[in-house]
């Protein structure tokens, strides 16, 4: 078995083989034609040898961080009955393949033109709307922020748009929203569940493992851009979150994908 990454969410065609995924005691299994949306928690995955995988990682959140589907549980549905959302997603591994051949499956760094990066866009944001369609049509939760206490919701967009490098202080929220530290830090909670600081930590982690899995990234440069002062303050910060260093959690999920 090796590791599953959870973040970014992934949306994987089974051409081929069988996949197990394994979280904590739970087991799911999967076989050849379907369309797997796994959930969001740290697991183990195993694909048979002769599986075939078109695999796309992405994200859909709300400007606070809040995913816009419930990913506490996966997800997964025939291909053969989902075949316009087959084809938009092998137009977007075909423009890929065809303008992109020797870049790394992230294009988070990729250098474009005008022309291509908007004729990217359109086909990702036809992507993206039948992904919506076909995640609503499989009667999974959708998520929204409307509930928020909206001086919560304005910290919450803040935090997402700060500089990992120079990061705002709890004070400096609470003041930016007109409360007091310990009315900013009881409400965030009770609106949250967590701290400000722990959301801060969920959004890092979230982000560093995307980072991880791009490979023209190194380690030192995700360190940096992260707010790390150094790398052994990065390498223990990854081991208290993933039980292992950078380098050996990029290669658990190298290794991992197909």
């Amino acid at each position: 078995m090796k590791t599953y990454c959870p973040h970014p969410q992934a949306a994987w065609l089974l051409r081929k083989g069988s996949l197990l995924l394994r979280f904590g005691q739970e087991r799911e299994t999967y076989a050849a034609g379907q369309w797997i949306f796994p959930r969001a928690e740290d697991g183990l995955q195993t694909f048979s040898e002769d599986a075939e995988l078109l695999s796309i990682r992405f994200t859909l959140e709300w400007p606070t961080g809040i995913p816009l589907f419930d990913r506490s549980h996966s997800h997964s549905v025939a291909a053969s009955e989902v075949r316009s959302y087959t084809q938009i997603s092998e137009r977007l591994l075909h423009y890929v393949e065809q303008h992109f051949p020797q870049a790394d499956p992230h294009l988070r760094n990729v250098q474009l033109g005008l022309d291509p990066y908007f004729e990217l866009q359109e086909i990702f944001a036809q992507w993206t709307s039948q992904t919506l369609k076909l995640l609503r049509s499989l009667k999974v939760p959708t998520t929204s922020p409307s509930h928020l206490d909206p001086r919560i919701r304005d910290a919450l967009q803040r935090i997402g748009r700060q500089s990992w490098t120079d990061p705002m202080t709890t004070a400096d929220l609470a003041v930016q929203v007109g409360l007091s530290l310990s009315q900013f830090n009881r409400l965030f909670l009770r609106e949250t569940g967590l701290s400000a600081g722990q959301y801060r930590e969920q959004l890092r982690r979230r982000a560093v493992q995307a980072a991880l899995m791009d490979h023209s990234l190194t380690v030192k440069s995700i360190a940096m851009e992260y707010g790390f002062s150094s790398l052994p303050h990065f390498s223990a910060w990854v081991r208290k979150h993933f039980q292992t260093s950078p380098r050996a959690y990029r290669q658990a999920v190298q290794e991992s994908t197909l």
